[in-house]
């Protein structure tokens, strides 16, 4: 059976960050991948919620969703380089999701960015680690009955 389509636009979603400049080579599916030392930049990648728009399932054989995106930029640099770091790595995701809209796939609608997070910053480390989290929302069109076509 085809994947749901929530999994199949965040693996259309996770394909255009791997080549991100920024953190493309250091992407990962999943939250707090433990990143070998030598990783200075780094993107997560991870689903979120998947609501269903209120009413859009009545009388109809379409439903309207909402599944969130959710991101966590990595960054480790020097204390005072941190934040300047995690928002040029949020900067590129933004213009990669929105040039790549809909990614190919002819069941979205619109996306949607969500607030970001206050940037987390881990002096603890031999090394300053600082990670941000932000999200947008995909609006998708799926069959009520079978959510894979």
């Amino acid at each position: 059976m085809a994947d749901h389509k929530e999994e199949q636009i965040i693996q259309a979603v996770a394909a255009v960050v791997s080549n991100l400049t920024t953190s493309g080579v250091n992407m990962k599916r999943g939250r707090y991948y433990a990143w070998p030392e030598d990783v200075r930049r780094a993107l997560e990648l991870f689903g979120g919620s998947d609501e269903p728009v209120s009413g859009s399932a009545r009388n109809s054989v379409f439903t309207d969703s909402w599944v969130t995106v959710n991101f966590h930029a990595v960054a480790k640099t020097a204390a005072d380089q941190l934040e300047t770091e995690l928002s040029k790595i949020r900067s590129e995701t933004h213009v990669a999701l929105y040039d790549a809209f809909p990614f190919g796939l002819g069941f979205l609608i619109q996306i949607e960015e969500l607030p970001a997070g206050e940037p987390e910053i881990d002096g603890g480390a031999s090394e300053p680690v600082g990670r941000r989290q932000f999200s947008y929302r995909i609006q998708y069109r799926r069959n009520t009955n079978n959510p894979t076509t």
